[in-house]
């Protein structure tokens, strides 16, 4: 008697666990984000900032170029401690150039995580709202899914949704 109810549990949750699945979508998180007029100019402005960092960085390794060649040439005429206060003034604004490109790294890397995050957070809401109206009780990455028949796919929709919400990212860039 117990197998009896134990088999009819069992069924009851395979049938649901059935219907449930029927309510699935995925989404192509990456192609969203491709297809993303935000994302787009989130990395035009990155890619601005970026290429302003290379000019400034560029003329500052420039600047030391010259500054080491005039230290060669002068190392003949000068006496041998100038000479090191010399070099070691240069190897110390090589560091501080070295800490600057780093840092600039660091700052487009920062700006991009923002940029993804305020994109993902306007994805997240337009899922919910899709998840809802469209009845879906389950919505997975594309990229997670190993075979999937028959299921609906919402990356187009998304993109669609969140072209018409966000085209633009406010990066919040400090020129200094």
């Amino acid at each position: 008697m117990l197998k009896k109810y134990i088999s009819i549990i069992f069924f009851v949750f395979i049938s649901s666990s059935c219907f449930a699945a029927s309510n699935i979508a995925i989404l192509d998180i990456e192609g969203v984000l491709a297809k993303s007029l935000a994302a787009k100019n989130a990395a035009e402005q990155i890619k601005k900032k970026m290429e302003a960092y290379q000019i400034e960085i560029n003329a500052k390794s420039n600047e030391l170029k010259r500054e080491q060649n005039d230290l060669v040439k002068q190392s003949q005429i000068l006496t041998q401690e100038v000479l090191q206060a010399k070099q070691k003034s240069f190897v110390a604004k090589i560091d501080n150039l070295e800490k600057e490109v780093e840092a600039k790294k660091k700052e487009l890397d920062q700006l991009y995580v923002s940029a993804i995050s305020e994109i993902e957070k306007n994805i997240k809401i337009i899922i919910a709202d899709i998840s809802v109206k469209q009845n879906f009780n389950i919505i997975l990455a594309r990229n997670e899914i190993i075979y999937a028949h028959e299921v609906h796919d919402l990356t187009e929709q998304v993109v669609e949704a969140l072209n018409k919400k966000i085209t633009k990212v406010e990066l919040s860039i400090d020129d200094k």
